[in-house]
């Protein structure tokens, strides 16, 4: 983790230990409000991530849930009802509060085309006409020829011509991957350490990384934010510091923490825990 003035002088150095090839991610995250400047306030510190070999990395995705409106699912803007009506989805804001009828389901529309191939045109019966779908010239249907009618037949598509008609419901996966870009990680303002850093991107680093019974290695202990976060999520740690005052703060932080409790895989009670809840 660095600032701004000196990343590309790290990430140059860590290039050449490790190879330009094995980086993994450069992570941007918001650690303050920011100060007042005559120029443009510093907000974000930088996360450096390389792999020794990144075809062997150990990599755990996270996930962020979507709410509709805000950044990663702006695009969800229609509800369909129990009858199969659509509305826009400001019908059902109550000022900033969204209130849905029992069985609403908020939707986004996707091509059902890719480019490349020439599938054939595919119509459809309607009570206005046959609606004729066309996915010419050099693009093919993404669910296959046979793919489209049974979507068709489900009330998948919008039952109108044109391509952008997959309706993609909000709640068949109401979460997006994260990004290396992390806006939602501000830290105290009152920090105890000089160079605190907050929880919820050590959080996230250690679950992307790792998992329950790794080893973490922090070798600047600062005031002990990995190892308190590695010894919450049940991994193992080591960390280091050449001040007297950061171990301080560290072992106490350590010893006066109250952490989950977690029961081993491998042992009789893990066993008979994990038989009640699978």
């Amino acid at each position: 983790q660095i600032g701004d003035e000196n990343v590309h002088r790290v990430r140059a150095v860590m290039d050449e230990v490790f190879g330009d090839q094995n980086c993994v991610a450069q992570i941007v995250f918001t650690k303050t409000t920011g100060s007042t400047t005559d120029t443009i306030a510093a907000v974000f510190d930088t996360l450096l991530w390389f792999a020794k070999d990144i075809s062997k990395v150990k990599v755990r995705k996270l996930y962020q849930a979507q709410t509709p409106g805000e950044e990663g699912a702006k695009e969800y803007k229609r509800v369909e009802t129990l009858d199969g009506v659509l509305h826009p989805l400001s019908t059902f804001l109550n000022g900033t509060k969204l209130e849905l009828p029992n069985g609403a389901r908020i939707f986004a529309t996707d091509s059902i085309v890719s480019k490349g191939g020439d599938d054939p045109d595919i119509e459809f019966p309607s009570s206005s006409g046959p609606i004729v779908l066309s996915c010419k010239p050099n693009r093919h249907w993404k669910p296959g020829a046979k793919g489209i009618p049974q979507l068709w037949k489900v009330g998948r598509l919008l039952r109108q011509s044109g391509l952008r008609i997959y309706k993609r419901y909000l709640d068949d996966f109401p979460f997006r991957p994260l990004t290396n870009i992390w806006t939602d990680t501000r830290g105290e303002d009152d920090a105890r350490y000089v160079v605190q850093t907050d929880e919820k991107p050590l959080e996230r680093c250690v679950l992307m990384a790792t998992d329950p019974g790794d080893l973490v290695l922090d070798p600047t202990c600062g005031s002990g934010t990995t190892a308190s976060v590695s010894e919450s999520w049940g991994r193992r740690w080591i960390t280091i510091d050449t001040s007297r005052v950061a171990l301080a703060l560290a072992r106490a932080r350590i010893m006066g923490t109250r952490y989950p409790f977690y029961l081993l895989a491998d042992s009789r009670e893990g066993q008979i825990k994990e038989a009640e809840i699978t």
